[in-house]
C-alpha cells in the first residue's frame, strides 16, 4: 500500500500495535512457560485498552472539515493517516535524521496554499524551526505539537503518561484542530 520505502511507525495504529502485543505476547509465553498464563492474560488487557484507544480516536476523528496535514519534520505518520482517513504530507523523508532543502520548504508552502492549511504540525522530539518557519512565510497560524512516540518529555513521565495518554492528548488533541473537526 505504500509508495517508496515502508513506514516502520506501526505503532502509531493502536490496531497493528494491538497485533505487536500479541505477537510479543506468544514470544515470551514459548520462552516462559511457567508464566504463559500472565502473559496471555497481560496481552488481552492491553489489546482491549488499545482497541478502546482505536475507537476513542476513530469517532473524535470520523467527521472533519479537513483531509490533510502538514508536518514539518520526517515521513512517521502513514499508518496514522492510512487508518483514520486522512493525508499527511511530511517535509522530509523516513528518518528524523533528515534535514529540509528549500525544494521541500517551498513544496510545503505550496501545499499551505494550496489546502488553505491554517496549522503546521511539528513532531515534538524534532526542531519546530522549520515549522515556524513555514509559519511566517505563509497564510498558517499555528503550529501545533505531533509525536511518533520514540520517547517522552520529562513533563509526560511525570505526568504518568504513555502510550496511551500521549496518543490522546498529544496527537488527537493536534489532530481534532488541524482536520477541524465538527
Amino acid at each position: 500500500d505504500h509508495d517508496g520505502p515502508v513506514d516502520p511507525h506501526f505503532w502509531l495504529d493502536p490496531r497493528r500495535a494491538a497485533a505487536a502485543v500479541g505477537t510479543i505476547s506468544e514470544g515470551l509465553q514459548a520462552v516462559d512457560e511457567e508464566n504463559a498464563a500472565t502473559y496471555a492474560d497481560n496481552a488481552a488487557s492491553y489489546r482491549d485498552r488499545l482497541a478502546d484507544l482505536d475507537e476513542t480516536i476513530a469517532s473524535r476523528l470520523a467527521d472533519t472539515d479537513r483531509e490533510r496535514v502538514l508536518v514539518a519534520g520526517h515521513n512517521a505518520f502513514q499508518y496514522l493517516g492510512e487508518r483514520y482517513g486522512f493525508d499527511i504530507v511530511a517535509l522530509t523523508g523516513l528518518s528524523p535524521d533528515d534535514s529540509p532543502t528549500s525544494d521541500d520548504l517551498r513544496r510545503a508552502g505550496r501545499v499551505v496554499d494550496e489546502h488553505d492549511l491554517e496549522h503546521v504540525l511539528a513532531p515534538v522530539m524534532e526542531s519546530d524551526r522549520a515549522a515556524e518557519g513555514i509559519v511566517a512565510d505563509t497564510a498558517a497560524s499555528e503550529v501545533l505539537p505531533i509525536t511518533a512516540l520514540p520517547g517522552r518529555h520529562d513533563e509526560w513521565a511525570e505526568a504518568g503518561w504513555g502510550y496511551e495518554e500521549i496518543t490522546t492528548e498529544v496527537n488527537l488533541t493536534t489532530l481534532e484542530t488541524a482536520l477541524e473537526t465538527r
